[in-house]
């Protein structure tokens, strides 16, 4: 299964700008009013800034992701 499991994802590291991303998308959620920027939502945000940051759509159905600036959220509607 792990081998599969290479096959179709990669691992990502946080780096620098991952780091940087989620900053921004906390400091941005909060000024818009977000729920995304509450610290329960650590994970989450994590989630997003990382689809933000490589410019990959997120697939979810968790409302927290929608409206989420610079987020390219794909949702069943």
């Amino acid at each position: 299964m792990e081998a599969r499991f290479r096959e179709v994802a990669a691992i990502v590291m946080p780096d620098n700008d991952l780091v940087t991303a989620c900053a921004n998308l906390r400091d941005t959620c909060r000024r818009n009013g977000h729920a995304l920027s509450e610290k329960i939502q650590d994970s989450d945000r994590w989630i997003a800034s990382t689809a933000i940051r490589h410019k990959i759509p997120l697939i979810s159905d968790d409302k927290i992701f929608k409206d989420v600036p610079g987020l390219d959220l794909l949702q069943e509607v």
